[in-house]
């Protein structure tokens, strides 16, 4: 066991970080969504969060390191 510390903050989809959330959507859900999806989101700000991890070592994934 290793003492790696992460810390993963969650925010409010905003106009500004839209196009993370579509490109996130993108690679990880095999859907495509539309524009409207996504109008529907920046009204639902209660419902729509977006989150980030960062990792203070790297995860040694076999391939290398991989940092989050």
């Amino acid at each position: 066991m290793t003492n790696d510390r992460s810390l993963i903050s969650l925010g409010e989809v905003t106009p500004n970080n839209l196009g993370q959330l579509k490109k996130l959507n993108a690679v990880i859900f095999p859907v495509p969504y539309t524009d409207k999806f996504y109008t529907s989101v920046l009204e639902a700000p209660l419902y729509s969060r977006i989150g980030a991890c960062t990792r203070a070592r790297p995860l040694h994934t076999g391939l290398g390191a991989t940092y989050l």
